[in-house]
């Protein structure tokens, strides 16, 4: 189908009308009556979501398909409920006395920005809108449409609630714990079960975990806690594992028992786990990525290609009592103005110092451009700077040439492989906030919107890349080695 078929645009709700053939119900007569239809059936929803946007803003992912009508206006296809939530907080007098409870709720709400116009995509017929339409209300149509998140998926992107379950597998994610066979499957681990599992007190005493409130401790990282842990999870990915095995407590006593004798875990291994020092989630994480940094500008004269800690092979990860990073909370800009590059290209170096400035709370777009150029350019003068050792070629996308790179500097400073692996995990997904779609999306689509947190995020996790990136390009941390 040629794109040049539809349009999309910005159109003020006043010029578009309620769809009178709504698939949802039966044919109306008019605007008034079709109104009615949709509160009739969706008053709570319709309020909830007239709420929503008073708060939040209509949804910028979404755009209503929308044509021509004879009169001028446009015909609402797909998106009645927000239109109507539209309509009637933009003039609440639309809602007859049948509605009054309804109306009087509307009224109470915060209404002095309520957007005027909505984001369409005008079709030029309505057979044309109608395949999109079914393809996003008809379920995953074989992965053509919207294939829904899982248990797992959603309580990954939950992540501020930070369930016990997601505490656990970010924990395990974050040491390199997680082993390849359980990584390939770990898609069809229900994250309910293992939700049930680390609420009671006697399995994490188990797993020599503890909990403070809703905030989970392990053990600090070794061979032993990811045997176990990994053992644990095996059993809950085995394809007879049902929540009848550990539904009350009686069950998930015995499943423990069970899960001691066939893996032979003793008290003694129990309570050595437990002398182990603790740390959380969020402090490990910040805490190995400040201990790679301050290793690495610590002892410049020391002989030696990188300070990074093997986590399996080096039980002595830092204490959480050292100094955590600060939050991206702390910070208005997309770089720490504390972090500092040498970049010997003048344009680069404008750009890298344009990203220390600007502010990203209030420029959202406009940094998440630039961050995104700043990055092609830098992969491009590495390898122009190291074009001998990498082998680019012409039809290369952004996602090959960084692989090139990330791996050429893994090579030259012989780099353990966690080092990198926010690198690697950008290359690998598609739909993650570090991706390359996802940064090509700031300049490419006239849709995706870059957002203040998220770029803070994504700075966060390149942040080792680029300075690794400079100093060879440099020689600063050749020369040390």
């Amino acid at each position: 189908m040629n794109n040049e078929n539809h349009i999309r645009k910005q159109i003020n709700i006043n010029d578009i009308i309620l769809n009178v053939e709504n698939p949802r119900f039966e044919k109306v007569n008019n605007q008034e009556e079709a109104i009615e239809i949709m509160i009739n059936e969706y008053e709570e929803k319709i309020y909830n979501l007239a709420k929503h946007i008073t708060e939040n803003g209509i949804n910028p992912t979404e755009s209503s398909a929308v044509i021509k009508s004879d009169n001028d206006k446009y015909i609402i296809l797909d998106g009645n409920r927000r239109l109507t939530a539209l309509k009637i907080l933009s003039n609440p007098n639309l809602l007859d006395e049948k509605f009054e409870k309804l109306k009087s709720k509307i009224i109470s709400l915060d209404r002095t920005n309520i957007p005027s116009t909505i984001n369409a995509i005008e079709f030029q017929s309505e057979e044309e809108a109608n395949l999109w339409i079914k393809l996003k209300h008809t379920g995953e149509n074989d992965g053509v449409g919207t294939v829904e998140w899982n248990s797992l998926q959603q309580a990954r992107f939950d992540n501020d609630k930070y369930p016990l379950s997601i505490q656990l597998l970010k924990y395990m994610e974050s040491a390199n714990l997680i082993k390849e066979s359980i990584s390939k499957n770990i898609k069809n681990l229900k994250i309910t079960n293992l939700e049930r599992l680390l609420t009671d007190p006697d399995v994490r005493n188990i797993l020599s975990i503890t909990r403070v409130k809703n905030e989970l401790h392990f053990p600090i990282p070794n061979e032993n806690t990811r045997n176990i842990l990994n053992n644990f999870l095996s059993e809950l990915l085995l394809e007879d594992f049902t929540v009848n095995k550990i539904r009350n407590k009686s069950d998930r006593t015995e499943f423990m028992n069970y899960f001691k004798d066939k893996y032979n875990l003793t008290e003694g291994d129990i309570e050595d786990l437990k002398s182990c020092e603790i740390t959380t989630v969020k402090s490990y994480e910040t805490l190995k990525e400040e201990t790679e940094k301050m290793e690495d500008r610590k002892e410049p004269k020391e002989n030696t290609k990188h300070k990074v800690e093997d986590t399996l092979n080096n039980k002595t990860i830092p204490s959480p009592k050292a100094t955590e990073m600060p939050s991206t909370k702390d910070r208005s800009t997309v770089i720490p103005k504390e972090f500092n590059l040498t970049i010997k290209n003048v344009k680069i170096n404008d750009i890298y110092k344009e990203l220390k400035k600007i502010s990203v709370d209030d420029y959202p777009n406009i940094v998440g451009a630039s961050f995104r150029v700043f990055l092609e350019l830098s992969i491009d003068y590495y390898i122009d700077e190291n074009k001998d050792e990498i082998d680019v070629r012409e039809n290369d996308k952004l996602k090959n040439k960084l692989e090139k790179v990330k791996n050429n500097i893994s090579d030259k400073l012989k780099l353990n492989r966690s080092v990198l692996k926010d690198i690697s995990r950008a290359i690998a997904s598609n739909d993650n906030i570090v991706s390359i779609d996802v940064l090509h999306g700031y300049i490419h689509s006239t849709v995706s919107q870059a957002s203040s947190d998220g770029l803070k995020t994504t700075w966060n996790n390149y942040e080792k890349f680029f300075e690794l990136l400079y100093g060879i390009i440099n020689n600063s941390i050749l020369a040390k080695a």
